[in-house]
């Protein structure tokens, strides 16, 4: 036999007998192998541009904004996966709006600091729960408590306020005394002679007492509106959010912008009040609020009519691209620090803190005032100097964390309660002395009895052509009636007439005048002129004018307490004669 022609073995002849023939391999088996590895392959590829897509905010072409914030938001569940502050801050956003019942603790202060001029602070807190469970019947009981500190002198006061059902309440709780004194050295402004510093404590220490009792009553407001299923649906509409809510919704959202959210750092986990919270931290660089705040110009500016120009590269009042350069670099190196931290609970979602601090430079922003409005060799009128800011800072922190949520509370009414109205009258009567309000009780008389007396003067005027009576007794007894208590004051008024009888004075010499009315006037003389009929303090435009009988002493600066009478026999016989010749006072005017 030809050994070329000899086949090859077979694998039969080395297995043992009675053995099952080997199995063949099937062209469908190697098909679904490819298959296999190419879904596989497809899923890697998805899975690897969808972690650069969340990890790496790589745009990859095909992947529109909706889709890639859906992959975002599901990979955020997976276990494994670390979270990155875009998926922690998109689950916030639809957190935060569900919480309805909260203590929200809100701080904040600032501060001015300055090598050479005397600092000044400002610290506010407002602490208390609040339920927007149902937005018709909003419920809250908040403290807020204010303190500033200005040339060296602590101001501090502390505030209610609570809302229940339709109505409102709030109170003023305390008052430091250097707040009252505040007020009251306001109104001594405008008070009339020099007090003594015995008769200023005595004043003060009364007013101190009668604020402390205006003070035990509380501001009552309706809210009531009428209750339709109209105003049901415009509420919903509306999505009326706690405050705290759109503040957190704000944060979150402005953390979120594309410009911003490349800056925004997680920190080392924490724990809020026990609560395992994410940390978020925000300080923006110099490009960042260079780049934000060009968008605000050219924002503002699109918004504005348009303007004719003029001037070169001017158009209106719009900045030129070099001046919006400017003030931009000026204003981005005035801000020293800033910064922006949050605390997002790790199993709700939800802003457990909220904290903000800044810092300027007063010194720069002095610079860009001075350069804009006046040029840049011009002082600031009416402002330190810019050598005086140089070292001047202002700063603000401020902060805000929640607390008990979904804890229930109930509201009590307080039952002491005054309509705004009323408790403003309350609060300005006790801005006042005992004798300042027998002073003004004594003024309303005054006033009364003026009101009268120009009447009476007007109607015996008009009756004798244009001319006054020399004597006012002349005019009450022709159309007043007897009875009428005015004539027991007629001896404490004084009244003049003008030598030819056109015009007249009528005042009262009040020495412990008004305090109030000072600024006005510098004499104390309480009435009323022909020209000048409301009663008012006379002043010297009212009195050296008047041209007054030669027999008649000039009213300025001592008057007197009698009715002037011409003197000698024939001013005697004049006021008579005028008495007589009058005609009877008609039963009307009685």
């Amino acid at each position: 036999m030809d050994p070329a022609r000899v086949p090859p073995p077979s694998l039969s002849q080395y297995m043992p007998s009675g053995s099952p023939p080997p199995p063949r391999m099937h062209r469908t088996s190697h098909r679904k192998i490819l298959i296999g590895g190419f879904i596989v392959g497809i899923l890697l590829l998805l899975l690897t541009l969808s972690l650069l897509s969340v990890y790496s905010r790589m745009h990859i072409l095909g992947i529109s904004g909706t889709t890639r914030l859906a992959i975002v938001k599901a990979m955020s569940i997976i276990p494994f996966l670390p979270k990155t502050p875009e998926q922690i801050l998109l689950a916030a956003v639809d957190s935060n709006t569900k919480v309805t019942k909260y203590t929200p603790d809100f701080s904040f202060s600032g501060a001015f600091h300055s090598t050479s001029i005397e600092a000044a602070s400002l610290d506010i807190h407002i602490r208390g729960p609040v339920d927007y469970t149902d937005l018709d019947h909003i419920k809250l009981d908040l403290t807020a408590t204010v303190s500033a500190n200005l040339a060296g002198t602590t101001y501090t006061g502390t505030g209610l306020i609570r809302k229940d059902a339709a109505k409102a309440y709030g109170k003023i709780d305390t008052l430091s005394d250097s707040v009252i004194d505040g007020i009251i050295g306001l109104g001594s402004l405008f008070s009339g002679p020099q007090e003594t510093s015995s008769e200023s404590a005595q004043r003060t220490a009364e007013i101190r007492m009668n604020v402390q009792k205006a003070l035990a009553y509380w501001v009552s407001y309706d809210m009531t509106v009428m209750t339709s299923e109209a105003r049901s649906q415009l509420n919903t509409m509306n999505n009326q959010d706690s405050i705290t809510a759109v503040v957190q919704k704000n944060a979150n959202q402005f953390l979120l912008q594309d410009l911003v959210l490349p800056e925004v750092k997680r920190e080392k986990d924490e724990e809020i009040e026990g609560i395992h919270s994410y940390h978020l931290s925000l300080s923006p660089s110099k490009q960042l609020i260079s780049t934000m705040m060009r968008q605000a110009i050219e924002a503002y500016e699109s918004r504005q009519p348009p303007i004719s120009a003029d001037g070169p590269g001017r158009t209106g009042s719009r900045m030129t691209e070099k001046e919006k350069q400017e003030v931009i670099t000026l204003i981005t190196n005035s801000l020293e620090s800033s910064r922006t931290d949050l605390w997002i609970g790790k199993q709700d979602d939800i802003i457990r803190k909220n904290s903000s601090q800044i810092s300027i430079n007063l010194g720069s922003l002095t610079d860009i005032y001075q350069q804009r409005v006046y040029g840049s060799d011009a002082d600031i009128p009416f402002a330190p100097s810019t050598d005086t800011f140089a070292a001047a800072n202002v700063s603000f922190s401020s902060v805000l964390s929640i607390h008990d949520l979904g804890k229930s509370f109930t509201v009590t009414n307080p039952t002491q309660t005054k309509t705004p109205m009323e408790f403003m009258t309350i609060l300005t009567d006790a801005m006042k002395t005992t004798a300042e309000k027998a002073h003004e009780q004594q003024q309303q008389i005054w006033q009364e009895d003026f009101r009268q007396l120009q009447t009476h003067l007007l109607r015996y005027y008009a009756a004798h052509n244009g001319t006054y009576p020399l004597a006012l007794r002349i005019a009450v007894q022709a159309y007043a009636p007897s009875t009428n208590p005015l004539y027991e004051r007629l001896g404490t008024y004084t009244y003049q007439r003008s030598s030819d009888g056109s015009n007249y004075m009528l005042y009262i010499d009040d020495s412990d005048k008004n305090r109030s009315n000072s600024m006005y006037s510098s004499t104390t003389l309480y009435g009323i002129t022909s020209t000048s009929t409301y009663p008012h303090y006379l002043d010297r435009y009212d009195i050296e004018g008047f041209a007054i009988d030669s027999a008649t002493p000039t009213p300025f600066p001592s008057p007197s307490y009698r009715e002037t009478i011409p003197q000698g026999i024939d001013g005697v016989l004049g006021i008579m004669n005028e008495w007589f010749s009058q005609p009877p006072p008609s039963p009307s005017s009685q």
